[in-house]
């Protein structure tokens, strides 16, 4: 993981050298952010707040292709020898190293990079009926997230930073429009059957 992202060192840049601005630049994400660099993900330059929130992204990617690999070998081994239990228990009992962030964490660090403009959500996820169920706004946001995320990994692995410049900001819009999603949901879904839920209690 350390490869992904970077901490610049203490203290001002080289002289002849000036900080670097913050990569991101979304309107999504507020505009062009402009503040100083503390560091690299994926070779682009962040922010405190970017940065936290791009490195998040990065643990949750990496524990997540894991996992998914993770499963791929215990159905593996159970195809191959169902009779190894044992083994097969151990497999499925390892664990995913480096995402270590509970979720008021991950959270506040979104929340801080991404502070949520209402104005803004996305009109498919406006007019989405949650009475439907399925997968909605939210699901298809996280998802997307994640796929951009694969591929700005696999991008700056192979050496190729043009391709990791073009998809932060699609990154960057899947990311806030993931936040306003989740506060679609909740004021249109989840807060109206709580109140619903505590009518019926006290009738």
């Amino acid at each position: 993981m350390t490869e992904l992202f970077t901490r610049y060192g203490p203290g001002p840049a080289p002289e002849g050298h000036e900080i670097p601005r913050c990569a991101v630049s979304h309107p999504d994400a507020g505009g062009p952010c402009g503040e100083g660099a503390v560091g690299e993900v994926w070779s682009l330059p962040f922010c405190e707040a970017h940065w936290s929130e791009a490195r998040l992204s990065v643990a949750q990617e990496l524990a997540h292709d894991a996992d998914r690999e993770l499963r791929a070998v215990v159905a593996a081994e159970e195809e191959r020898w169902p009779q190894k239990a044992h083994v097969i228990e151990a497999v499925r009992g390892a664990s995913v190293p480096g995402f270590d962030f509970e979720p008021a964490e991950m959270e506040r660090i979104r929340l801080a990079a991404y502070p949520p403009d209402d104005t803004r959500t996305d009109p498919d996820t406006l007019r989405f009926d949650y009475d439907d169920y399925g997968a909605g706004p939210l699901d298809w946001w996280a998802e997307a997230r994640e796929y951009v995320c694969r591929w700005m990994r696999e991008a700056h692995e192979a050496g190729q930073p043009p391709l990791v410049e073009a998809l932060e900001p699609l990154r960057e819009r899947c990311t806030a429009q993931e936040i306003l999603a989740e506060r679609d949901m909740y004021r249109r879904w989840t807060a109206p059957r709580r109140a619903a839920r505590e009518v019926e209690r006290q009738s």
